[in-house]
This record gives C-alpha cells, sequence and structure tokens, in this order.
C-alpha cells in the first residue's frame, strides 16, 4: 500500500512532537512492506516568492514541502484555503506519489481544503488529531485571560476573538482588551459588516473565527476514520459531530528499538533510592515543564534525580 501521511510541518525543519510521531508510523509502515511519502507545510515565507512544492529526501522517503508565497500566507487557524495554491500544491504531490491512502496528522498551514483533493479523487483520507486544532484555533484550548482550560468556542466564538484580540494588540492594550465583556465582542461581531476599512484585516479575522466551527463540521464529513490518540479527543471530535463508529481509540505508541534498549540497560540497584523523573517536550508553557519545577520546589527534601529534554 502506498500512504502518503500529511501534516502542518516536518523534518528536517521541524522535530517537535507530531512530526516524530510522524516520522516514527512512517518508518512502521515501511517496516511493514509498505511505501510511505510525506506532504508538509513549511512554517518560512520569502517575500515576493511564488506558492511552490518542491521534493526531498529524509530517511530515504519523500518529502513534498509546500512552500507558501507572501500572496498565499495561510493563517495558523485557516479552516479552508484563501486561493488554490494549496490545493494545487497537494494535488501535485497526490500526482507524483499516487497514494491508496492519506493519513493526515495535522491541519494548521495545509487547511483542510486537501480533503476535498481526495474526495475529488476517491482516495480514503483518514486523521489522527494530535492537539485540540479542530476545536481551539490556537490547538491549545487554553484560555490566556484567566490562564486556565477553555471548553472551546462560545457562541460566535466571543472567546477566541478575545484571545486573539489579546494577543495581537500592543502589549499597552492587553489588559483593556483581556478585561472587556465578552457582551462587548458580541456586539462588535454584530457590527462587523460596517467596520472602517482601515480595520477590514481585523474584521476578517474575527469573521474566520465566527465561521470556523461550521467549516470544521463540513470538512469532517470527508474522513473516512478517525484515529484518537486519547479518550478526550475522542470526545471532542464526537463534539463535532462525528461519530463514534468512525473514530478508533488507538493511544500512542513507542517504537520498539527503544523499548528494546531499556531491556539492555542494566537494572536499578536496589541501593537507588532516588526517584528519577523525566520531562521530553518543547520548553513552552502549553507543554507544562514550569508545573512540574513548580512541584519539585515544593519537595526540597525529597531524595530526586530530574533530567528535562527538549528545546525552545
Amino acid at each position: 500500500m502506498r500512504v502518503l501521511i500529511a501534516l502542518h510541518q516536518f523534518f528536517p525543519e521541524m522535530s517537535a512532537g507530531t512530526e516524530v510521531l510522524a516520522l516514527n508510523c512512517g518508518r512502521e509502515l515501511r517496516q511493514l512492506g509498505h511505501e510511505v511519502a510525506f506532504f508538509a507545510s513549511t512554517a518560512t515565507v520569502t517575500v515576493g516568492d511564488p506558492s511552490s512544492v518542491t521534493a526531498q529526501t529524509y530517511d530515504q522517503f519523500t518529502v513534498f514541502h509546500l512552500r507558501h508565497g507572501s500572496s498565499a500566507l495561510v493563517n495558523a487557524t485557516s479552516v479552508s484555503a484563501a486561493d488554490s495554491s494549496v490545493l494545487e500544491g497537494f494535488r501535485q504531490a497526490v500526482q507524483t506519489f499516487a497514494p491508496d491512502i492519506v493519513h493526515f496528522m495535522h491541519f494548521m498551514r495545509l487547511t483542510m481544503s486537501p480533503l476535498e483533493v481526495c474526495t475529488e479523487l476517491n482516495i480514503p483520507a483518514v486523521v489522527t488529531p494530535t492537539d485540540f486544532w479542530l476545536l481551539c484555533p490556537t490547538a491549545q484550548l487554553r484560555d490566556p485571560v484567566a490562564g486556565n482550560f477553555c471548553g472551546g468556542p462560545t457562541t460566535q466564538a466571543t472567546n477566541c476573538i478575545r484571545h486573539f484580540a489579546v494577543e495581537s494588540l500592543p502589549a499597552p492594550l492587553h489588559r483593556a482588551a483581556a478585561a472587556t465583556p465578552l457582551a462587548i465582542y458580541t456586539l462588535a461581531v454584530a457590527l462587523l459588516p460596517w467596520m472602517p476599512q482601515r480595520f477590514s484585516q481585523r474584521a476578517e479575522r474575527a469573521v474566520e473565527l465566527v465561521d470556523r466551527i461550521q467549516q470544521v463540521r463540513a470538512h469532517l464529513t470527508k474522513v473516512r476514520y478517525f484515529f484518537s490518540p486519547t479518550e478526550h479527543i475522542q470526545r471532542m471530535l464526537i463534539g463535532l459531530g462525528v461519530q463514534q463508529e468512525r473514530i478508533g481509540l488507538v493511544p500512542y505508541g513507542v517504537p520498539t528499538p527503544a523499548l528494546q534498549m531499556q531491556q539492555k540497560c542494566a537494572p536499578r540497584s536496589a541501593a537507588a533510592k532516588a526517584l528519577r523523573i523525566g520531562f521530553i517536550g518543547t520548553f513552552a508553557e502549553h507543554k507544562g515543564a514550569h508545573v512540574l519545577l513548580a512541584a519539585l520546589q515544593q519537595l526540597p527534601d525529597a531524595d530526586l534525580h530530574v533530567r528535562l529534554y527538549g528545546g525552545a
């Protein structure tokens, strides 16, 4: 079987969690005798250059990289492509590799529009959501105003609009934007069609956020099957209208060579009483390394050995 794995970014440019998961998935499929290629967006844009797709080799896989031109830059929150460059780039990769199935692992910067190509060419599409991007434009389900968990967009996505207002306005205005009641943002949404021209870009962004969930739901109907790594994401998919029989609960795995290496390691000495704690991940707030460090400060006399692995 020929499998095309599509995601928002990939090696060698980026190497965070979803990229590692995708690479290991590709390696396992190759070990089983399948042919695998990757399609990914790049995070960089060269001003003035047109959109393009280039193919390179990484770990003996063909990787199709979609580079967005400045005129076709896709916002990280966009669900549908604003022009044809994403569709044309994805169609080019599909026609070159001729996959039997496409496995999407992230839609950020790709948008969900490539699903239209799969439907058009009658290629089954499956999806593994590795975070909350389908529900949350920032993919993290965190409320920057309250600093805690967010349940997702409210009616007309006014909480999402406030979130982006807080992040996009100059620092001196952050507190004012955060303190503004959601009712004011609801009124602003109603006034969007009459916004002055100088606010048109912000107004377009707000309209996109209001319509986002409806667009996501429409695109999800084009997916043949979903692999959910957690029960939380499974509930998110059901909340977005996906029938439970179209969702399989498949927890994240561990590459078997790592397990084999662990088995070869010498067992811990009975005298080694220190509790060993490891953190592996990006050093970003939503990854939670600071939570571990705060907890350690409350255990000053504990016999612990802690290692943190990651990068910014």
